[in-house]
């Protein structure tokens, strides 16, 4: 049980080149954290195929923790496997691009 008086969860962790998943697994439990997330963007600048999908789920799988995807656009799902989809525990939307955002068809970015 965390140190405080409820249940400590934090479900938006990335993780850095620097630090390992076994660094956070060590950090959530030092600081009293029961359950901890590790989301990757499916984004230009992170998950962009099943190849790189297969590569988080096998860096991530055998920890104690939740593994997310944080999707960066609606349609995010277009050019991945649903399969490998399934394998992760949740789904964290952060819509970053629109398409039509200022109504003449260009994609916005917020």
């Amino acid at each position: 049980m965390s140190k405080t008086s409820f249940p400590l969860y934090d479900l938006h962790l990335h993780r850095l080149a620097k630090q390992s998943v076994q660094d956070m697994v060590d950090k959530a439990g030092k600081n009293g954290f029961e359950c901890f997330g590790i989301v990757h963007n499916v984004a230009p600048w992170g998950i962009k195929t099943n190849d790189d999908l297969q590569k988080y789920i096998n860096e991530v799988k055998d920890y104690p923790c939740l593994m997310g995807l944080q999707p960066a656009a609606p349609g995010w799902s277009k050019n991945l496997s649903r399969d490998l989809i399934d394998q992760v525990d949740y789904i964290l939307m952060d819509p970053q691009y629109m398409p039509d955002g200022n109504k003449y068809g260009d994609q916005m970015e917020v």
